[in-house]
């Protein structure tokens, strides 16, 4: 079952990939956040979401994004984002 969960999971964030590289950013935020839905603590889905709105030019969405991601971390599991998610939104702000 938990295979079957983690397949579910990397499909929904590949579809969202997908949809990103070929501009479809709303479809892409959605997918992001079927899988927040169902894991609120997948750091990859907010990356890929900051990024999305980073390509829309919406550099309040990338924070508010990142805030999101940090504050359910810390509520969830105590613990803060990581470095790759980090560096992820301190370089999208330095892109913008």
């Amino acid at each position: 079952r938990q295979k079957f969960h983690e397949m579910h999971m990397q499909n929904l964030l590949d579809l969202a990939g997908i949809y990103r590289k070929e501009n479809e950013f709303l479809k892409s935020i959605d997918y992001c956040q079927l899988a927040l839905a169902e894991d609120s603590c997948h750091e990859e889905a907010y990356r890929i979401s900051m990024q999305v709105h980073a390509d829309m030019g919406n550099r309040a969405a990338v924070t508010r994004q990142f805030e999101l991601c940090r504050k359910i971390l810390q509520q969830d599991i105590g613990a803060e984002p990581s470095p790759k998610t980090i560096n992820l939104y301190q370089n999208l702000l330095e892109q913008s």
